[in-house]
This record gives structure tokens, sequence and C-alpha cells, in this order.
């Protein structure tokens, strides 16, 4: 009998499990992370990951601010700090903050933009292009 499987399966398999590290699952970590948060220095946190994911966030916006808003952010920082666990890191590399999911300005008109280039060469005293 033979059995066949994708080499994206092996490498799934091969990925080590979270719980190996000491890593709460993510929902037992942002619930760790709001109910702590205001006294983060004197908790004793079940695993530095969570500490780190929850200062990345804000403590104060996971203790005021609605989950909606809040749980996708931890979410993101967790998993970045949990794979850096996973790989050896350090978690004392700052996480770097996330991009907006849609733009809320308004594009720029070309008589503006070339404004802001004209300044910016004159600034650094740069020529136009011939």
């Amino acid at each position: 009998m033979f059995f066949i499987f994708s080499p994206i399966d092996l490498v799934e398999w091969c990925k080590p499990e979270m719980g190996l590290f000491g890593l709460p699952d993510e929902r037992v970590a942002y619930l760790e992370a709001c109910t702590h948060g205001r006294f983060a220095s004197e908790h004793d946190w079940s695993h530095e990951a969570v500490y780190a994911a929850g200062q990345a966030t804000g403590f104060f916006e996971l203790s005021n601010r609605p989950e909606t808003e809040t749980y996708p952010l931890f979410k993101r920082n967790y998993d970045i700090v949990c794979r850096r666990v996973m790989n050896g890191e350090t978690l004392d590399v700052t996480i770097p903050k996330a991009l907006p999911t849609s733009a809320t300005t308004q594009p720029t008109s070309c008589e503006s933009a070339k404004s802001k280039i004209a300044d910016i060469r004159a600034k650094f005293g740069l020529k136009k292009r011939s």
C-alpha cells in the first residue's frame, strides 16, 4: 500500500507546535493580555511572548478599545512573536506597526505633486534631469 502526500503536507507536519515552546493558544494569550495589561509589570505572565505581543499592541488599547479592533492587531503581533520564539530569536526587537487596510486620503493633484517635488529638489540642491 502506498501513501502519497504532497511536499506541502510534509512541511506542515514538520513544523513545531506552539505548545512545545510553552506558548499559549492565541485566544488565551489575548485574554491574558487584556486582563492583566493594566498592571503588566506586576503580573506573572504565562510566557514572555504574551507580554511582548500585548506591549506591541498596546495595553491601554487592549483595555479600552473594542475586541473587534484589538484582537486582529494582537493576533498579528502574537503570530510574529511566536515565530520569533520558535526560530530561537530574541523578543526585544520592536514589531513594526501594521499598515492600514485601506487608504483614507485623497490622491494628490498633479500641481501639488510637482510643487512638492520642486521643494524637495530645492531643499537638497538637486537639479532637474535633462
